[in-house]
């Protein structure tokens, strides 16, 4: 963790592979004004001595922010996989305004098989948000929707990843599987799903997102 429960948004992360994340003109993201930076790093073993040379370079936009990104986290801190066993882990959350989806990073481990992202609006029309039929775990990334994604007051939105706990699995770092829960290592699992999102204007369908 960060070492504190005081903390703002998630300000972004960086994983081998990853590229800069780009909001449309007259969004941003807010630092509250004294804050601390907080950088967690995750190292791989070594048996040499190192020298971190991480470095942090922050953007300040030029013109004026129109709105201000903001951050749901949906996390499912209580499952767990028995070894043998391909385990779906569901979560869903309400929605209370209407809403703009911009971005969303679906995030787990080795286990990992599959994610399936969508919302159900007040009339009960699916909004498909993002699927990943193999998940890899080299895929550390915020997605886009092609256009802002409305999202209406009322919906509801449904995150449903599939994990391979047995033999069949390649990347499974057990042999034999085990038991495997919530935990910070590659070789624990998690299901973490960042979902970034502005209010809604009309005519946000029409603003792409690249």
């Amino acid at each position: 963790g960060f070492g504190t429960q005081n903390i703002s948004d998630l300000l972004g992360g960086y994983a081998p592979g990853y590229v800069t994340s780009l909001f449309p003109s007259g969004l941003g993201q807010s630092i509250p004004a004294n804050s601390d930076i907080i950088l967690q790093v995750h190292y791989a073993p070594s048996n040499t001595d190192q020298t971190d040379q991480s470095s942090l370079n922050i953007f300040f936009k030029d013109e004026p922010v129109e709105r201000y990104v903001q951050q749901q986290v949906m996390i499912n801190w209580w499952f767990e996989l028995p070894a043998e066993e391909i385990t779906e882990v569901e979560l869903s959350i309400e929605v209370s305004q209407d809403i703009s989806l911009i971005q969303t990073f679906p995030h787990c481990h080795l286990l990992g098989k599959s994610w399936e992202i969508y919302a159900l609006d007040p009339m009960n029309d699916t909004i498909p948000i993002i699927r990943i039929n193999n998940w890899d775990f080299d895929w550390q990334n915020y997605y886009y929707p092609e256009y802002m994604l409305h999202i209406p007051a009322g919906s509801t939105i449904h995150a449903t990843a599939t994990y391979d706990n047995t033999p069949d699995n390649p990347d499974n770092p057990n042999d034999p599987p085990e038991y495997v829960w919530w935990g910070d290592g590659t070789t624990d699992e998690m299901f973490f799903l960042p979902i970034l999102y502005v209010p809604y204007n009309e005519g946000d369908e029409d603003i792409p997102l690249g």
